[in-house]
């Protein structure tokens, strides 16, 4: 049984401590390209960040791992940058990046709320291991 993105943001993948809704919306995203390219959807995990290994500007870190033949290995970390960027270009050219919000009558400086990053050499091998099964056992004698 699949699952409509939004139905994942409002039922599962939301209620998680960190996931913005962002997280949630791109998580099921990119996992929904590599099941409808053919890849094993039992293969496939959604892992948080812990402190440690978050980058210094993130707010929120996910990846969406694949359990590969040596071990459970990211295929694509998606960032929640916050405000980080433009808060060190305010900061340094000391020029004002904020835009007003016409609802709220504030000044608000914009976000980085998904910043995915993904390697093509591990996407190769996710769909070579799916593609390929070894049905016969193999012995050394």
């Amino acid at each position: 049984m699949q699952i409509k993105k939004k139905d994942a943001v409002k039922k599962k993948l939301s209620s998680i401590k960190h996931m913005t809704p962002w997280h949630a919306y791109w998580l099921a995203n990119e996992h929904n390209w590599f099941v409808t390219l053919g890849a094993n959807p039992n293969n496939f995990r959604a892992r948080e960040h812990i402190t440690s290994e978050k980058s210094h500007y993130a707010h929120s870190t996910w990846d969406l791992e694949y359990k590969f033949p040596f071990g459970w290995k990211e295929i694509q970390g998606i960032a929640d940058r916050s405000d980080f960027d433009l808060k060190q270009h305010i900061k340094h050219s000391k020029q004002d990046l904020s835009l007003f919000d016409e609802k709220t009558k504030k000044k608000i400086v914009p976000r980085v709320v998904a910043e995915p990053s993904q390697g093509l050499e591990r996407v190769f091998l996710v769909f070579m291991f799916d593609a390929y099964t070894d049905d016969k056992k193999v012995s050394f004698q």
